[in-house]
């Protein structure tokens, strides 16, 4: 167990400068992101084919944080649910989806 004498507390502060170093550290992310997707709807693939190697490949030798498996595909998996919600809301908004067959 841990005693409280060995448990020190965190201010305010610290924990804003954590924030921005953990934001700053992965802000790199989001127009990365923004220009697989549109290759990968440009081409018609799913980005999660893209989304995970680049996390694990490409980002580490340009000196970027290295995301462990785990959250690469995570991370690729929740930008695909956002991609197929966009794509259903389109079809269904146009009448091309057959709610019966869905």
């Amino acid at each position: 167990l841990i005693s409280p004498q060995h448990h020190k507390r965190i201010t305010a502060r610290q924990v804003v400068s954590i924030e921005n170093v953990a934001t700053a550290d992965y802000a790199f992310m989001l127009p990365s992101s923004i220009a697989i997707a549109t290759a990968c709807q440009l081409v018609g693939i799913g980005g999660a084919a893209l989304f995970s190697p680049t996390f694990l490949l490409v980002f580490p030798l340009l000196g970027c944080p290295q995301l462990d498996p785990v959250s690469a595909v995570a991370c690729a998996l929740i930008t695909e649910a956002f991609g197929f919600s966009s794509g259903l809301t389109g079809y269904a908004r146009r009448r091309l989806v057959d709610w019966q067959i869905a």
